[in-house]
């Protein structure tokens, strides 16, 4: 369902896409996109290209049809798409495109009609596509779907703002510890902890989970081998990448790679 090839990705490497980058958003599509109950911490889109996929939210709630959904950060859901083909946008929530809708998703999983998906995909640019016009597409179609911007964006703290700044362009371990982020935020440990939770709605330790979860994807993504995507994103082995996978994306990396077709950064 997500990145097994990468082609004119464009960004830091030109031809290609550093392993230590996560973009704004990823549009990928893929078959049989079927995941277990999950959450993580990223706006997710998602058409089916053909007749419907099944989703549900949380656990113990009913399947419903659809043509496609999206769903807001850190909401449980689960997708049976298997047999179907479908486009998948993952959008970082701290990006200036997901502060733009995250306040209009409110925490919910919303469900897309047949009439929503061919408009969307009809205006989707070819596999040539750059970037930005990738990112133009994205805005409209959220635009359409309902986030006008009637609703002010998510703002984050400024000292929060700072460390995710530090997060992005961080080179080594060392640069994401407690100590060094609450003193780039000009914040105390305690505070710092604190005012973060609220700013981004996660736990900074499972923020950085799910960034060390974000540099394995990029590594599968650019052909690395499993082993080595999980040491370089900075998990113990590749068995504790994958047990990382299976709850935050409800799929093992190797099922990943084995449904993924192609795979396109957006960037505005």
């Amino acid at each position: 369902m997500l990145l097994t090839s990468v082609s004119g990705l464009g960004g830091p490497n030109e031809g290609g896409l550093s392993a230590d980058v996560w973009p704004p958003a990823f549009a990928t599509w893929g078959r049989d996109g079927t995941s277990e109950g999950h959450s993580h911490h990223a706006i997710h889109l998602v058409f089916c290209r053909e007749g419907e996929l099944r989703v549900r939210g949380e656990s113990g709630r009913r399947w419903r049809r659809a043509a496609g959904l999206i769903t807001a950060p850190d909401v449980p859901h689960a997708i049976d798409a298997i047999g179907s083909v479908i486009f998948v946008v993952f959008i970082d929530p701290e990006s200036a495109v997901g502060m733009r809708y995250a306040a209009w998703l409110s925490g919910k999983v919303r469900t897309l009609s047949s009439s929503q998906r061919e408009w969307a995909l009809a205006r989707l640019p070819d596999s040539e596509a750059t970037p930005q016009q990738l990112h133009e597409w994205l805005t409209m179609v959220l635009d359409a779907l309902g986030g006008d911007g009637s609703l002010p964006p998510r703002r984050l703290h400024p000292g929060v703002r700072r460390a995710l700044e530090r997060l992005q362009s961080a080179s080594s371990e060392g640069d994401l510890s407690l100590d060094v982020l609450a003193r780039t935020a000009k914040l105390s440990r305690g505070r710092f902890m604190h005012v973060f939770a609220e700013s981004v709605g996660i736990p900074l330790r499972r923020y950085l989970l799910w960034r060390r979860l974000q540099r394995a994807t990029i590594g599968i993504a650019v052909g690395h081998a499993l082993a080595r995507a999980a040491i370089d994103a900075g998990f113990t082995d590749a068995a504790h990448m994958s047990r990382t996978f299976r709850r935050m994306f409800g799929m093992t990396p190797s099922s990943i790679r084995r449904t993924s077709q192609f795979a396109r950064v957006i960037r505005g």
